[in-house]
Formats: structure tokens, sequence, C-alpha cells
């Protein structure tokens, strides 16, 4: 994980952000001036002692990786309040 990637646990879920390299066209091309680096959420669920990750949650956001690390922390918690205690979570994470 980078310096941008920060993780929620609560219970048997997880929460986190990673800077993949992803940007508004698909990989992020930093010689492209109106491109801009994203982050990606991602939920895991703890399943026999190990985190998997769970069906669909997993997305590309349009949360700039230099977002203030508070608003990503924020970022975190809402994920985690809508996921928290679902079984499936496509719809809610898309």
């Amino acid at each position: 994980m980078t310096d941008t990637a920060m993780e929620l646990v609560l219970g048997d879920y997880r929460v986190t952000w990673e800077d993949l390299g992803e940007g508004l066209y698909g990989e992020y091309d930093p010689e492209k001036d109106d491109d801009t680096a994203l982050l990606r959420f991602d939920v895991h669920r703890m399943v026999s002692g190990e985190w998997e990750p769970m069906e669909d949650a997993s997305y590309c956001t349009m949360m700039p990786t230099d977002t203030p690390k508070e608003t990503i922390q924020a970022g975190l918690e809402a994920i985690m309040n809508i996921v928290y205690g679902q079984e499936r979570v496509k719809r809610i994470c898309e």
C-alpha cells in the first residue's frame, strides 16, 4: 500500500483506500494536465481468520490521492457505515 492507503476495521469488516495508479481516463497519466490520480476503495470480510474481498465491493472513486487525510478518513467511515452488517454490497457501493 502507498502512503495514501488507509484502512478502517470494524468487527468482521475492513474498508481500505488504495492508490493503484488509476486516473480519470483509466491508468493515471501525469503527463496529461487534465488527469487526476484517484483512490480506490475495497471492502473485505473476515472469513475463517482471513480477510477476503467482498463480491462487487472494489471501486475507483473520484477521490483524488492528494485529498487531506481527514477527508479520506471521513470517506472510510462513510463507506463503513453503509456496508457494515451487509451480506451483499454491490448496489450500495456503486
